[in-house]
């Protein structure tokens, strides 16, 4: 990830960022490694008493509404499933960053997280119908962090945001061009060179750095980032975006060489997805 396209004090911003916990990263490694164990994110979990105490609690809330109370990361892990663990590690190590005001972009507090959530979910479900094989969970994983950059560069919009949004009648518009005029840079450049900095791997930082124009992204994964360009469309037309940039992106309609995907089964995926966003989003409060 190249850091000379970002000015000097938004790469002093992203220093400033606490990397993401022990416990995060290794989860994140071990539910993206194909043929995990259970035993090895029971493991991580159990080694971490906040992530211990988020996940029992989170199983034992009302929306699961579970009869009997479960008392163990065994249990509790195994009916939670590995995305909803990775869910609650990085909302806990990152919180700060998906919950602040995105005023720049004429956001509400929690826009980033709710968006970025129902991403993940929506490009898992995309992922399912690849025409080669790709994880669905690094698809999950990859949408969880892909407009991380947005945290940071939220700062440098907010006096000038007024200028960002384009006229009603502007054809095929592309926000990230007013990010550049503005601050110099975009969100998914500063989101993947953080990624790298967090330690998080080629994969994700790629499918971060390129998913509004995955064709931009080298040929192997071009296809993990092209499902979260898809989950990153879905979302927002499932209602759920980070304020005046909805709907103000490019669709690259190469998605087809990567997905068999049809108008009627891409209105299905997008509400399934809206669906279990609903579920998993009540379970994560």
């Amino acid at each position: 990830m190249t850091e000379a396209r970002i000015p000097e004090e938004i790469m002093a911003a992203i220093a400033a960022v606490r990397p993401l916990s022990a416990s995060a990263n290794r989860l994140m490694e071990t539910v993206n490694r194909p043929g995990h164990a259970a035993s090895d994110v029971i493991d991580i979990v159990s080694a971490d008493t906040g992530l211990t105490a988020a996940v029992l609690r989170t199983v034992n809330s009302a929306v699961y509404g579970l009869r009997d109370r479960i008392e163990t990361v065994n249990r509790a892990v195994s009916y939670l499933g590995d995305r909803s663990v990775v869910s609650l590690a990085i909302r806990i190590c990152a919180g700060d960053l998906y919950q602040q005001p995105l005023a720049g972009y004429h956001g509400e507090p929690g826009d980033l997280w709710q968006h970025c959530l129902h991403t993940a979910i929506a490009a898992r479900a995309v992922a399912q119908h690849a025409r080669s094989p790709l994880d669905p969970d690094l698809a999950y994983t990859a949408g969880l962090l892909h407009d991380i950059g947005k945290a940071v560069l939220n700062a440098w919009l907010v006096t000038r945001s007024g200028d960002l949004v384009p006229p009603i009648d502007e054809r095929d518009p592309d926000f990230l061009d007013r990010e550049r005029s503005v601050a110099g840079t975009d969100h998914p450049t500063i989101g993947a060179v953080l990624a790298h900095r967090w330690g998080l791997g080629r994969n994700l930082c790629y499918a971060i750095a390129f998913h509004h124009h995955p064709t931009m992204a080298p040929q192997a994964q071009q296809g993990l980032t092209y499902a979260v360009h898809l989950g990153d469309f879905l979302a927002m037309m499932g209602g759920h975006a980070t304020g005046a940039d909805a709907m103000m992106y490019p669709l690259d309609s190469g998605y087809d060489q990567h997905f068999q995907l049809d108008p009627l089964t891409i209105d299905r995926l997008m509400f399934a997805s809206a669906q279990e966003y609903q579920r998993l989003a009540e379970a994560l409060q």
